[in-house]
């Protein structure tokens, strides 16, 4: 399943992708605060999301993140972890980045063992 988390600026491209989606989804764009949102992402598989404070905080609670960086810089800004890798779009670009871009670092990344967090 796919979770949606975001601010309320957010939901209009949550309905986009939500229009896209052929798997179930939870849309919580702008409904939880930040510190329901952390633990939503603490109970998730993985993270996908652009360059924003959410990658950060699914990195704080170890959960794996793919960070889609354009103009910001990913070896500075980066959500830093074990388990944090980004792709950056061609010429700085997100709306570079590709659907099957996304989808092979998804693949790769969850072929990796998931470490063991305590508490859950």
């Amino acid at each position: 399943a796919v979770i949606l988390v975001g601010g309320q600026g957010d939901v209009k491209y949550a309905d986009i992708i939500k229009d896209g989606l052929t798997r179930k989804y939870l849309d919580l764009c702008g409904k939880p605060d930040l510190l329901q949102v952390a633990a939503v992402l603490k109970r998730s598989r993985i993270y996908i999301g652009s360059d924003s404070g959410l990658g950060h905080i699914a990195s704080a609670v170890s959960t794996p993140t793919i960070s889609l960086f354009g103009v910001g810089s990913p070896e500075r800004y980066r959500p830093w972890g074990r388990q944090s890798v980004w792709i950056r779009g061609a010429d700085n670009d997100t709306r570079n980045i590709s659907v099957a871009q996304v989808m092979e670092r998804l693949h790769s990344h969850l072929q990796q063992p998931v470490p063991t967090r305590q508490g859950v």
